[in-house]
């Protein structure tokens, strides 16, 4: 048997693995969901992005969906869908603000493609 030639690996040293990452503190808690005045920003037939300026500096994320809206598989697959949307693509959202996704209603096919297309088309209606 022939030895296996060794790799060679070019890393970048630009890379970040961790600049995609929905880290706990974006996250939006449950206490500041309610009692809030939100914003409509953008709205498209399946989703509504409303928002709330924050004093911290940074962007929140939370996303809702009701439960008249499909069962508990479905609605755990479009949070997913919609969290990993953000989470590739934090610097569509505005910067300084409370983010909440509220889910409307579930697209006939639910695929990322799909998902992907329509939540792209919500956040280049208009920015703050």
């Amino acid at each position: 048997m022939k030895a296996a030639k060794p790799v060679d690996i070019n890393y970048n040293t630009d890379f970040n693995p961790m600049a995609n990452t929905f880290f706990k503190d974006e996250r939006l808690a449950k206490g500041d969901f309610r009692g809030i005045k939100w914003k409509k920003f953008a709205e498209t037939p399946h989703f509504l992005l409303l928002v709330y300026g924050n004093d911290k500096g940074q962007k929140k994320f939370g996303v809702t969906i009701r439960k008249k809206t499909g069962g508990a598989v479905v609605r755990n697959r479009m949070r997913r869908l919609v969290k990993e949307f953000y989470r590739l693509n934090k610097d569509l959202f505005p910067d300084r603000h409370n983010n909440l996704l509220k889910i409307k209603r579930v697209p006939e096919r639910l695929t990322w493609t799909e998902t992907d297309k329509e939540l792209h088309a919500l956040l280049q209606v208009h920015t703050l």
